[in-house]
């Protein structure tokens, strides 16, 4: 979503196609041996000196190998230090897997890999596009600058960052190029894409890392509940804070290229200002939409129903205010929904909120149950639902097995139900994924290392604990509430607009939801209000969801210069 966003999907694309190269062709590794070949004899046969091209690329892969920690030390000269260092490097390092666009952290874990060493895969590839002749084609081959740069004249870079200009150039590139191989000398020739190339790597650092731990801790009960009560106490708030401060640390302009008061800053003609601006500008942006896409996913459990009763976990103090605010929430709903005249859009938020959600109502019928009070048993209540899966690896590996086995091959006819559900149990695919300590279940079996047949999965119609007609439908348009993935959290958005016009004292403006519309735009848009939580205080819009509320993050004006302003995101501010 981000990289769409951005506009980056097409250019990512074929950087994937770069990263693929060892896999292909057709999922095959005639072309790994073929290339690694051609290198292994280029090492053996020559000297540094000997060859034009590493000649002409020298200084950029000294610098590599300086950027990844190398110290070059020795009589020797730097030249035939990297060379040496290239011989024992294998072509293409093994390690990963097949890139897949549908697998966003995974692409981005390959670019981690290979972007550092983009100058010394640039030298590579080219030399194995010569010398297997695959540069036959004149124009492709005037698109390379093999040349040192000098004085007047430069040797490569000055493409545009705009990402409308340099993905319709790299969308040609891929057209006309021969092969994978030709492809990858003209993406890797351009220094400004391996700029972009980190710029992606960098500030999505935390999202990898959020990632990561969560798969490393969510794999038993007890590392769901510890997991559940970071998140919801201060976790998410770090995590959209960090990712939302890169563009202002020094770590980010540093691995992106940018000189941050070093000696060897010079004034640069216009054409390199221009780039510049525009890789800044498309650092920034993509580090607030891409936080705009994490707070859309981590809503529920920082202000839906009933995720953020999870915070009544964290202390005694906190759970009473929240569930203070589930009351007050509640009871506006009521409110709203008994209204004797509603129209269209008002009935529509009444069709999609989350008290309509089964979970909701079971939560809420816990606390008036237990007379609105964090007692033991609404204590205990929520840590066993804490306790529940919350990692998606499990489901989504499911759903995979389900789909090879939903329709028979030879009649191609749909199989029952309960024939995807037995592959998977059979499987134990849940296990595989989740460390169950003990089941609760009082299973018949004469002794452990028995196990059910496979009549015991396979259940009659007649006698399901649920009636999957009723579960199911073939209509374009559900009769039930069933949004889109970036509508998911529209009834959480819901919730603070009924808060505005109840304190307002006024449920009609919710027909005046759709002037959002008016911040979804290109450009950024700052507002405050006097009618906020926190009146006075700079608002940057993040994203807006469709006929509701806005998500904004808080900041404030820094005076840089006469006249002018700029937006600092506030780091220690946090408000709904």
């Amino acid at each position: 979503m981000t990289l769409r966003c951005q506009k980056l999907c097409p250019f990512w694309l074929c950087m994937v196609i770069v990263w693929n190269l060892p896999y292909g062709p057709h999922k095959e590794h005639q072309r790994f041996h073929q290339l690694a070949e051609a290198t292994k004899d280029l090492y053996d046969r020559f000297k540094p000196s000997e060859v034009l091209l590493f000649l002409a690329k020298a200084k950029g892969i000294i610098d590599c190998y300086s950027r990844n920690g190398h110290e070059f030390h020795g009589e020797s000269s730097e030249e035939e230090q990297v060379w040496q260092l290239m011989k024992t490097r294998l072509f293409a390092p093994s390690g990963g897997s097949r890139v897949s666009l549908s697998r966003f952290c995974g692409s981005i874990h390959a670019a981690g890999l290979q972007v550092p060493w983009w100058e010394v895969q640039e030298f590579e590839r080219m030399y194995v596009a010569l010398e297997c002749d695959m540069l036959s084609s004149k124009a492709t081959a005037q698109k390379f600058t093999v040349k040192p740069a000098v004085d007047g004249e430069n040797g490569e870079g000055g493409a545009s960052t705009n990402p409308q200009r340099f993905t319709l150039e790299d969308k040609q590139n891929m057209m006309g190029a021969e092969s994978a191989v030709v492809h990858s000398c003209l993406m890797l020739e351009k220094s400004v894409n391996f700029r972009v190339c980190m710029s992606v790597v960098v500030v999505t650092k935390h999202l990898i890392s959020f990632y990561t731990e969560a798969a490393k801790r969510c794999k038993c009960a007890d590392g769901n509940q510890s997991w559940v009560k970071d998140m919801v106490s201060a976790g998410i708030v770090t995590h959209l804070r960090d990712i939302l401060r890169m563009p202002e640390s020094r770590e980010a302009f540093e691995k992106t290229g940018f000189l941050l008061g070093s000696s060897e800053m010079k004034v640069s003609p216009p054409e390199e200002v221009i780039t510049e601006d525009e890789l800044q500008d498309m650092l920034g942006q993509f580090c607030y939409r891409l936080a705009a896409c994490r707070s859309r996913r981590l809503l529920y459990l920082s202000s839906g129903w009933p995720g953020k009763m999870f915070q009544a976990l964290v202390s005694a103090g906190s759970g009473q205010t929240v569930l203070a605010r589930f009351k007050h929430d509640s009871q506006t709903f009521d409110e709203f929904k008994d209204l004797p005249e509603m129209s269209k859009a008002m009935r529509k938020v009444v069709d999609r909120s989350v008290f309509q959600k089964t979970s909701t109502k079971q939560a809420l019928a816990g606390c008036e149950q237990y007379g609105w009070t964090l007692g033991p048993d609404l204590h205990e209540l929520l840590r066993k639902r804490t306790r529940l899966m919350v990692s998606t690896i499990a489901v989504e590996e499911t759903i995979g097995v389900q789909k090879n086995t939903r329709m028979s091959a030879a009649q191609r006819r749909f199989k029952k139900p309960e024939t995807s559900y037995f592959v998977a149990l059979k499987g134990n695919l849940l296990g595989s994924r989740h460390k169950y300590k003990t089941i609760s279940a009082d299973i018949p079996l004469a002794s452990k290392l028995r196990t059910f047949s496979d009549d015991a999965f396979r259940a009659k119609a007649a006698n399901r604990s649920m009636n999957l007609a009723e579960v199911v439908g073939t209509s374009q348009t559900p009769s039930w509430y069933s949004p889109s993935a970036t509508n998911m959290n529209v009834p959480i958005a819901d919730l603070f607009m009924l808060r505005e016009c109840k304190q307002l004292g006024d449920f009609e403006l919710v027909n005046t939801a759709w002037l959002g519309e008016m911040v979804d735009v290109a450009h950024k848009v700052l507002f405050r209000s006097d009618q906020l939580h926190n009146p006075g205080v700079w608002m940057f819009r993040l994203l807006h969801f469709s006929w509701s509320g806005c998500l904004a993050w808080p900041g404030r004006l820094v005076r840089v210069a006469a006249g002018r302003d700029v937006f600092v995101w506030e780091a220690d501010l946090h408000t709904e």
